[in-house]
């Protein structure tokens, strides 16, 4: 099997300190595989990712690109839209805007 080879160069980022998405879409990422009953090495195999980089994208300390997340997403059998969907319950629980719906809203107001 033929992964992109260029996935270390353009993947991930860790020149940015996590934000609160990055904690999120990790969390998502890492409970997603353990509903699947999936080691960080079955996935390593699927994607061409490190043991290092798999556990740093699910603890929120480097961001994976669109890339690596559709690799994961692939993996997962998941689609990549249902990392960034709003966790309406938890944020109900909490009473906390949900981090992604904020990261939106601040975009689609010409945030950076």
């Amino acid at each position: 099997m033929n992964f992109q080879n260029n996935f270390r160069l353009e993947s991930y980022s860790s020149s940015l300190e996590p934000t609160s998405v990055d904690l999120v879409v990790g969390a998502r990422l890492r409970l997603a595989r353990m509903m699947r009953g999936l080691s960080l090495a079955d996935v390593l195999v699927c994607t061409g990712m490190s043991h290092a980089t798999l556990q740093k994208i699910e603890r929120g300390d480097i961001r994976a690109g669109v890339n690596g997340l559709r690799l994961l997403c692939d993996a997962y059998h998941i689609d990549l839209r249902e990392l960034f969907a709003p966790d309406t319950e938890t944020d109900a629980l909490s009473g906390k805007a949900d981090p992604i719906l904020t990261l939106f809203d601040d975009l689609l107001r010409g945030g950076h």
